[in-house]
């Protein structure tokens, strides 16, 4: 079974791996909530250039960042 909520898809995501967060993350961002990786920046307070160093692979997010996005996507 598949969990529905976004946050909660996300937050298992990130226990398996940072590639499996990133792909994750990818597709509630464009298929579900449809929001902007500036939008989810001004969300979080993440900044938008530490938003595209995750979503590309360059950097694997720490712990408050992981926080920020998900309280962003409540």
């Amino acid at each position: 079974m598949v969990p529905s909520d976004p946050v909660d898809r996300l937050m298992r995501a990130a226990l398996i791996s940072d590639q499996e967060f990133v792909r994750m993350l990818n597709q509630i961002m464009k298929n579900e909530i449809r929001i902007s990786v500036r939008e989810l920046s001004e969300k979080s307070g993440v900044a938008q250039s530490s938003l595209y160093k995750i979503l590309h692979g360059r950097r694997s997010p720490n712990l408050s960042t992981l926080r920020a996005i998900m309280h962003a996507l409540l």
